[in-house]
């Protein structure tokens, strides 16, 4: 009860008390298949209720074999299982789909949410399922903005974070490009700051503030991680799920975004104008046959400028940055928060010059005012990221483990999210079929946050980093923290088996899809749409070819004949060399 009841109020909810259930259910069935382990030679047959029906399920058990599959508080044994999750390809994943009006024969378009120079973002439904998105609709004007849009699109499929917009498909039409993206309604951080400090004429709370900096500072720490800069953070590129205060935020637009591999291959080197005191040295040098004793010019590195002057960093204008240029975007963002102003910009008085040139010379105080209130903490860490040598300025990772926000936490501490039904579900993951497993990534990634809002808050609260994705290390401790024996080799175990791309750590969608069976019902419609996107070809059924093109072994490699039989003979019940809808259905309720 105690594993249930985290604000100690001497009550739980229904969906403690249903997990509850799960978890006693779960114990007493291993216990019952290890007595009929020893009477049966490791074939057992027992009843297993599912919903309202109940059927007969063979299990085989190895007659050796020393797993337990009983709760936390039975002192569960090392799963061995070497097979990880399977990878959907990209076409199940994020249909692309081709098509003059294609899009309007899925979609039915309501208001438009915003303008601006690359198109509009209206809101649509869902025809089939009512699910709510945004539409991003761009018109492509050149070859240069078709490659752009390009790797927006390649970069929103390979980010899988709480905090970073989440891309459902695409459609074509021509030359417009549609991208079916999350919904968010809260509107952009741009609005609350306005709303406190100019309608309101109150400062934001430092507790809110850290709470709104720690995700944005977890996104880029997870892109900046990977080699992805997003190169236009401002407050109108981070959107609040819904209107609530404590709302998720998530950062949009990675239009502009891109890898600093690709960044630093399309560098040119240009000559030019030696600057400074050495330029006017050398200008004054006399020069011996035809040649300057300091050269005039000098050659150097310029990468491609990109994002909004108000929120560049130094080395940006310069035009060679890397991903650091992010973090002074960040802190220009954090002291807007704590203070209602911006460090370079007074409205009606700067231009775009003069804000460019305040960044490159003006140090911005934290003193005044408005900045009575604030913490000391908070001031270092703003200072510490709009510092203008970017080798000085904070990483991501470095931000996130600031003072300040362990200061913050201080505040407003939370007792431990990890229960016993989180890790069971973790641990339990390993004995899903490898098909349903797909399946519940691609139905993880298709819910909308307030579908798993309660599944987010225990991968946060696991994610003592803050980097968007949950280790070892991690999972160790919140164990130990909450007072549950420690078996390393079992949460290695645990890990490698639902890390489906073999990174070493379990991914935001990855996590949502090994709770998702205990923390929800799936409907009629929404599997359907799923059998939907296997079934290509409209057939009305699955088959070999058809598992085969869609599923990837862990290593992006393809199934072998023998994992491929294994896998469609769980499924095919009727051993009819096809996977009808019931037989999919009975799969995923099973």
């Amino acid at each position: 009860f105690r594993n249930y009841d985290l604000d100690r109020d001497g009550e739980i909810d229904k969906e403690a008390f249903i997990d509850i259930l799960q978890q006693y259910h779960a114990y007493h069935y291993a216990r019952l298949v290890k007595r009929q382990q020893r009477h049966h030679g490791g074939q057992v047959t027992v009843n297993v209720s599912c919903g309202s029906a109940t059927s007969q399920r063979r299990t085989a058990i190895p007659g050796q074999s020393a797993t337990s599959r009983a709760g936390l508080g039975a002192g569960g044994n090392v799963v061995d299982n070497k097979e990880q999750s399977l990878v959907l390809a990209s076409y199940i994943m994020y249909p692309a789909h081709h098509g003059i009006c294609e899009v309007y024969k899925d979609y039915i378009f309501g208001e438009t949410a915003g303008k601006g120079s690359f198109g509009k973002v209206q809101l649509v439904t869902n025809k089939k399922t009512g699910a709510r998105r945004a539409c991003k609709s761009i018109g492509i004007q050149s070859p240069d903005q078709w490659e752009l849009i390009k790797a927006e699109i390649e970069l929103l499929k390979a980010l899988n974070h709480p905090n970073i917009m989440k891309l459902y498909e695409t459609y074509q039409d021509g030359y417009t490009i549609y991208l079916i993206i999350e919904l968010c309604h809260g509107g952009p951080l741009f609005d609350r700051i306005v709303q406190h400090y100019e309608k309101l004429r109150s400062p934001i709370t430092e507790e809110q503030v850290s709470h709104w900096m720690r995700q944005i500072l977890s996104a880029c720490a997870y892109c900046h991680e990977r080699g992805v800069v997003h190169r236009d953070l401002k407050p109108e590129n981070i959107l609040f799920v819904d209107s609530s205060p404590d709302s998720p935020i998530k950062v949009i637009d990675f239009g502009l975004s891109d890898t600093m591999q690709r960044l630093r291959e399309t560098a040119k080197e240009v000559k030019e104008k030696r600057g400074g005191v050495g330029g006017a040295v050398a200008r004054l040098l006399p020069s011996f046959n035809g040649r300057h004793i300091i050269p005039w010019y000098v050659r150097r590195v310029r990468m491609q400028r990109a994002g909004t002057p108000h929120y560049m960093a130094p080395e940006m204008i310069r035009g060679d940055y890397d991903e650091r240029c992010d973090l002074f975007a960040v802190g220009i963002i954090m002291y807007q928060l704590l203070s209602g102003i911006h460090p370079f910009y007074v409205p009606g008085l700067d231009n775009e010059e003069t804000v460019k040139s305040k960044i490159l010379t003006v140090d911005p105080p934290t003193t005044g005012e408005e900045w009575q209130c604030v913490t000391s903490q908070a001031k270092d860490l703003v200072r510490k990221l709009i510092v203008k040598n970017p080798k000085k300025r904070l990483s991501a990772a470095q931000a996130l483990e600031h003072p300040w926000f362990q200061f913050m936490q201080g505040r407003q501490a939370k007792p431990s999210q990890l229960t016993a039904s989180v890790f069971e579900g973790l641990r339990n993951w390993q004995n899903q079929n490898r098909l349903k497993q797909a399946v519940l990534q691609l139905l993880a990634k298709e819910l909308n946050e307030t579908d798993i809002l309660e599944l987010r808050k225990k991968f946060e609260a696991l994610d003592q980093k803050g980097d968007g994705t949950i280790t070892i290390d991690e999972l160790k401790e919140s164990m130990h923290n909450a007072g549950y024996k420690v078996i390393e080799s079992e949460l290695a175990a645990i890990v490698d088996s639902i890390d489906a791309q073999h990174q070493g750590f379990i991914g935001y969608n990855e996590f949502i899809s090994a709770l998702l069976l205990r923390r929800m019902t799936l409907q009629e419609e929404q599997l359907r749409e799923v059998f939907n996107k296997f079934d290509v070809r409209g057939e009305g059924c699955l088959t070999m070819e058809s598992l085969r093109k869609a599923l990837k072994g862990s290593r992006y490699g393809q199934l072998t004949d023998e994992e491929l039989k294994l896998i469609f003979a769980e499924v095919d019940k009727n051993n009819d060399g096809y996977v009808d809808f019931y037989e999919f259905c009975d799969l995923m309720t099973s």
